[in-house]
């Protein structure tokens, strides 16, 4: 039963996101719907149970921080609903015969926030600082595999390991695969951990430590903008305050709910909350 229980909790708090006042919401099942809701607001509150400690996705060791990540960086590869590798900053990816070279192919209509450009120099720059010892990257043991990384041309790249790593490409679906600015790293230092630079569909704008993290959209971006113009991000470590502000409107989405508040989403049509994890409380509670 604990170990039932712990599993159980482990999925709740892994990745819920709880949905309220985001737009006009049909009754019956697009309540659990899996489909995005419709946004009618210039703004959008995020409730997070901690402050992400680190927006640099090389020295990230926390998992809270994917929630700004996935809005200011865009990764090599993503995984879709099928659980497929497929194209995001690269377009086409080949594995040799021998597992060794890994031949990546990138979008070349792709700048970072800070209008420089995303090519295979800045794929290279993001491996090599991941890889070196003197600057301690998180990721390093992720992709400890690589050997070098080769620019081919101004948008293709070689990837060479020390041997074969069948996992290596699902790395390059989460922080190890999200692209930082060249430039941005080089003139911050230290300090770009609290001013982000990516390629991703949000840029930031300011952060206030322990209490808020502002977003707005970038004009530029290569993909699909987002409908809402600016996101702020807020901490919320009580569960109960976090909830609170999601019931009154204060807030749009939270990623963590208590499992006394379970029922109450689910039996409130202002709520939505995505249809697998109404089949995970079924199915542990």
């Amino acid at each position: 039963m604990r170990s039932r229980w712990k599993i159980f909790s482990f999925l709740i708090l892994l990745a819920v996101l709880v949905l309220a006042g985001c737009g006009s919401k049909d009754s019956g099942d697009s309540k659990d719907s899996t489909e995005p809701v419709s946004v009618d607001k210039d703004t959008i509150v995020i409730g997070l149970d901690s402050d992400p400690p680190q927006l640099d996705p090389h020295k990230s060791s926390a998992g809270v921080d994917r929630q700004v990540y996935h809005s200011v960086f865009n990764k090599l590869i993503e995984i879709d609903e099928n659980w497929e590798f497929v194209p995001q900053l690269a377009t086409y990816w080949e594995e040799s015969d021998d597992g060794l070279t890994y031949t990546i192919e990138l979008r070349d209509e792709v700048t970072f926030h800070d209008g420089t450009k995303f090519d295979a120099e800045a794929v290279k720059f993001n491996f090599e600082r991941m890889l070196d010892p003197d600057f301690g990257s998180a990721r390093a043991a992720e992709i400890n595999s690589v050997d070098k990384v080769e620019v081919v041309d101004e948008f293709t790249v070689k990837i060479i390991l020390k041997e074969p790593y069948a996992p290596f490409l699902s790395m390059l679906t989460d922080r190890a695969g999200m692209i930082l600015s060249p430039t941005a790293v080089q003139e911050k230092g230290d300090d770009f951990s609290n001013h982000p630079v990516g390629t991703g569909p949000y840029k930031f704008v300011n952060r206030v430590k322990d209490e808020k993290i502002e977003l707005e959209v970038f004009d530029d971006y290569w993909g699909e903008k987002p409908q809402v113009p600016k996101v702020v991000i807020r901490t919320f470590p009580d569960p109960d305050i976090r909830f609170t502000n999601l019931t009154s409107g204060d807030v749009d989405i939270i990623n963590k709910i208590a499992f006394k508040d379970i029922e109450r989403v689910e039996e409130d049509p202002n709520m939505t909350v995505p249809k697998w994890v109404v089949l995970v409380i079924k199915l542990y509670s």
